[in-house]
């Protein structure tokens, strides 16, 4: 499964599912999987692997084992990761910037940029700006989190369908004279 995930990467993204993928290299299956055996494991969690006449064998199917609804599809969780860890490397070069509206609006830009990327590679529907939002500002930032020597952001889509077009992630980032870690919560969907 993990080759699969990587060539599903490479060739589509992490925003799309892994799921109608051709097994490669395999004899077949060593249990047949029937439809109505699927439509009892689909909805726990299980992506069967089905063999079908003159298609080969496959992967059937892509979730998750969580119980939140909001990680239900194993692309949704995936996508947010890699959205999540994007942001966090790609800003590290703020932990020594002043924590400032020149800071907010950089950070800003850098985000609103790779976000921009992700929605053009497919991740996100719609429009960006109808997909997702990027907001570092004097809100989030007030004068007592400047001398904390934190600057925090917040980039999330807006909810659409399907729901793998879903990604949120928020960010605290630690400015000039902080020993404070990089740290980024795990936040709902709006």
């Amino acid at each position: 499964m993990a080759g699969i995930y990587a060539r599903n990467d490479v060739e589509r993204g992490v925003h799309k599912a892994p799921a109608n993928e051709i097994v490669r290299g395999i004899l077949g299956p060593s249990l047949q999987v029937t439809k109505s055996e699927q439509d009892i494991l689909n909805p726990i969690g299980v992506n069967c692997i089905r063999e079908f006449p003159g298609m080969g064998v496959r992967v059937w199917g892509a979730r998750t084992l969580s119980s939140n609804a909001q990680w239900r599809y194993v692309p949704v969780r995936r996508l947010f990761n890699y959205v999540e860890k994007s942001i966090e490397r790609g800003t590290q070069w703020a932990v020594f910037e002043p924590n400032d509206e020149n800071l907010w609006f950089r950070i800003r830009r850098d985000i609103n940029s790779f976000l921009t990327s992700v929605w053009r590679d497919g991740a996100c529907s719609a429009t960006p700006r109808e997909a997702f939002y990027v907001k570092c500002d004097g809100e989030l930032n007030p004068p007592n989190s400047a001398t904390a020597a934190c600057c925090r952001s917040r980039s999330a889509s807006r909810r659409s369908n399907p729901p793998s077009s879903s990604c949120s992630a928020s960010a605290s980032t630690p400015v000039a004279g902080s020993n404070a870690p990089f740290t980024h919560p795990r936040p709902s969907f709006p």
